[in-house]
C-alpha cells in the first residue's frame, strides 16, 4: 500500500546536526598526497563550516515537497521505504519530468 508523505527536518535533528558540527575534533592532515591517503582537511573543514554556517532545510524541506512523495511497505523487509514516482502532466506524449 502507498501512502504520500510531507518531508520535514525536525528542528531539534537540525540543532543536533549544528552542534555536533561544532564540536568536530579535527585529525592533522595526512602524510602524502592528497585524497590519496584520506579528504583533504581543508576541504573538509571547508565543508564543515558550510554545513554549519550556512546550510538551510528549510527551502530544501519545501524544494522536495514541492514533488510529490510516496512511501510504501516494502515486502522483503517489512519496513516503509519512499518512492518517488516522475510524474508530470504535459500535452505530448514525449512530455517529461523537469530536471
Amino acid at each position: 500500500m502507498m501512502a504520500r508523505f510531507r518531508l520535514h527536518i525536525d528542528d531539534t535533528q537540525i540543532a543536533d546536526r549544528h552542534e555536533r558540527l561544532a564540536r568536530t575534533r579535527w585529525s592533522d592532515q595526512p602524510q602524502g598526497d592528497l585524497w590519496a591517503t584520506g579528504a583533504d582537511l581543508a576541504w573538509l573543514q571547508q565543508l564543515a563550516r558550510y554545513w554549519h554556517d550556512e546550510f538551510d532545510w528549510r527551502p530544501l524541506d519545501a524544494r522536495l515537497n514541492a514533488f510529490e512523495q510516496w512511501r510504501r511497505r516494502c515486502s522483503a523487509t517489512r519496513r516503509r521505504c519512499p518512492i518517488r514516482p516522475a510524474r508530470t502532466s504535459g500535452s505530448t506524449c514525449r512530455s517529461r519530468p523537469a530536471g
